[in-house]
Order: structure tokens, then sequence, then C-alpha cells
């Protein structure tokens, strides 16, 4: 075992779950909690981590709270069974469920995504899936300096009402809604495609609009999302190596998930986006995921938190069904 060495705090034994029924294991109950030496990874195991952060969107004038959102989550997702019979799982036995507890976010927002992009390198160096628990989505710019750093050439899948292509505020640091504008400009060249599904024209400016259309960005509308003909197969392109998909949870209606900065009137249909992150997770191409923006003190009864933990419960699902 290696000695800690991530900017981590590990959960307490006393936030974590178990139901003691043994006819009726939980999440809680399987997985595998770091806390003082790193494990070792073996590929395709899964790696939990939480980002409690929601300065970017403090920064973008958006609702404070999604920095409680990982804990939130987590403690829904613990609760899920340990088991999906309808998939023929009768255990998540395949691969080892990690949860690495929540990054230390230190004193500013560009160190946070600094940290958070530290921790997802080291577990795709070792061919781990990481599963990131927003936060703000400015997770999805700390996420990707993980790729950076493993020199990791990435496309990026957004689920989303927004584009968020929005400018770098003055002092050079983003917010929630300029991630992947900072992707497209990094340095690094290492993004080979953004591509965002189910944005609404009632929630992007012409002006970002023009910046997508001039960036070869690949975006399509909520009513194509939601539309009978839509297949899962149109969001990859066969070019894709290395896909990270994130899921902003605003881009639910209100009525599906309340607790969020940003809450829209319409948005997905549940009953489309969990089997489609179901068959993300089956596909090899797909190297990562994040939920991002979901804002616990806005919540009803965890409405909002139990929809992100059923997303990462579909996504772990098709993970398993790969091979």
């Amino acid at each position: 075992m290696e000695r800690m060495s991530l900017p981590l705090i590990h959960i307490p034994t006393l936030h974590r779950y178990t139901r003691n029924d043994p006819n009726d294991v939980r999440m809680g109950e399987i997985i595998s909690f770091v806390e003082h030496e790193l494990p070792v990874i073996q590929p395709g195991d899964v790696c939990l981590i939480g980002f409690p952060e929601d300065r970017g969107v403090i920064r973008n004038y958006g609702r404070e709270g999604a920095s409680s959102a990982p804990d939130r989550v987590k403690e829904m997702f613990y609760r899920l069974p340990a088991s999906n019979y309808q998939f023929g799982l009768r255990n998540f036995s395949g691969s080892t469920i990690f949860d690495f507890g929540n990054v230390d976010t230190g004193n500013s927002l560009a160190e946070a995504q600094t940290r958070l992009g530290n921790v997802v390198a080291w577990v795709l160096h070792r061919g781990g899936i990481p599963v990131v628990i927003g936060g703000g989505h400015e997770t999805a710019y700390g996420h990707f300096l993980g790729y950076v750093e493993t020199r990791k050439p990435v496309s990026v899948l957004n689920f989303d009402a927004h584009l968020d292509l929005r400018e770098v505020l003055s002092d050079g640091i983003g917010t929630s809604g300029s991630p992947f504008r900072q992707m497209i400009q990094h340095p690094s060249g290492l993004l080979d495609r953004y591509g965002v599904s189910g944005i609404q024209p009632n929630a992007n400016s012409v002006d970002y609009l023009d910046f997508a259309i001039a960036n070869k960005v690949r975006f399509s509308w909520l009513s194509e999302l939601n539309g009978h003909g839509f297949q899962t197969e149109n969001l990859l392109l066969p070019e894709d190596e290395s896909v990270y998909v994130t899921v902003d949870i605003d881009g639910f209606s209100v009525q599906h998930a309340p607790g969020c900065s940003a809450p829209q009137v319409i948005g997905f249909n549940p009953e489309r986006m969990l089997p489609l992150l179901l068959d993300l997770g089956k596909n090899k191409k797909v190297s990562s995921l994040d939920i991002c923006e979901v804002n616990p003190f806005f919540d009803r009864d965890n409405q909002t938190s139990k929809l992100a933990a059923m997303l990462i419960y579909n996504f772990i699902t098709g993970l398993s069904l790969r091979s």
C-alpha cells in the first residue's frame, strides 16, 4: 500500500451506511473506503471522488450550496442495492468500487481544480475510472486537468442546458460557466472534441453559440435529445478514443431536479437519461464521469441527490456489463 499522498479528506466511519441485512446488501456495504493508505487500483475499478466546491458558482452569480452535494449524493448512493437484477447483476463483483472521500479544496478555486486534477490523474494512470461528484460545473475544468497531467487526449461529452463557454474573468480564473472554453483554449491542446447535448435556446446567448460554431463544438438541442429518434450512438464519434462524460443536473427540469443552482422549467427526461448513462457505462471509450451542480440547500426530500445517485448507479451498472 502507498501512504496517502493525495489532497483528500476521507469519509468518517459514522457517515458510512449499513442496513445489517445479509439478504439486502447495499452499495455502502461493498465500497472500499480509502483512508490512510492509497489502494492498489486494477484497470476498470471505479473511484468515487467528491469535489465539495462552489466558488465557481458564486463567481458566476449562481446560488451557493453545491459544495455540500458530494456528501449528500454519496449518502443516497450508499443506500442503493448492491445489485441490479434487471440487468442480470446479482452483485457488482466485476470490479472494486473505491470511495476516495472528498478533495481538500484548499484556499482558492484554482488550487481546488489543480488538486482535483491530481487525484483524477492518479486514478487514470492506474486504469481506474474516476466518478467525480461536484460541486458546481467548475468541477469539469479540474477533472480535465487530470487528463492534462497524464498527457492523455480526451473528448468531452456534456449533458447540460448551457454551453458553459463563458469568458474567463479578468483575474484569469474561471467560473462554473467557463470550463469548456478553458478546455478549448488550454495550451496543452489535449481536448480532442467538445460536444454538448440538451442545450436550451432560452439559456444560451447568440455570441456563445457563435463561439461554439467557430470552435467546432458539436451541440444538440433539448428537443433533439428528448426526441423519439435519438440514439446513444449519436453522441460518440468513431474518432473518439477516450471520452469524459459530464452531467449538469440543471439540464433536468425543476420538476425532477429542484436542488440546483439554475433550475430549468423544462429539461431532460430521467427515463431517457438513466438508460443513456447505462449505455455510456457499457461503452469502452468512456473513461470517466462527473455529476455537477446538485445543490442540497434547495432540494426537496433529497429528490435531486437521489437522481444524481441513480445516474451514477446506472453508469456503474453499465461498467459492470462491459465485458
